[in-house]
């Protein structure tokens, strides 16, 4: 019996220290793409006469979209998957 709660205590560490890690990987692309935005709104401001720059910052701005959401769809199909396999949060 002691070993069977062991296995589960590990297995429970073992699931924090994932989401833990997966929430660490997330802090780190909200930074990047914090850093993104800056950089694309910097070269935004010092090339607002240019419509091509006005362009560049828009695609910029899509392609981080384009990231967020993926990541967000992968965060969720990471979240079913835990639950249909029984996976404790």
């Amino acid at each position: 019996m002691g070993a069977m709660k062991q296995k589960q205590i590990e297995e429970m560490e073992k699931a924090v220290k994932e989401e833990e890690a997966k929430q660490e990987d997330l802090e780190e692309i909200w930074a990047k793409e914090d850093r993104l935005e800056e950089e694309a709104e910097a070269r935004s401001i010092e090339e607002a006469e240019s419509g091509e720059a006005e362009w560049e910052a828009k695609e910029e701005e899509r392609q981080i979209q384009a990231y967020e959401n993926k990541m967000e769809e992968q965060y969720i199909d990471d979240q079913i998957e835990k639950m249909e396999s029984g996976e404790p949060d």
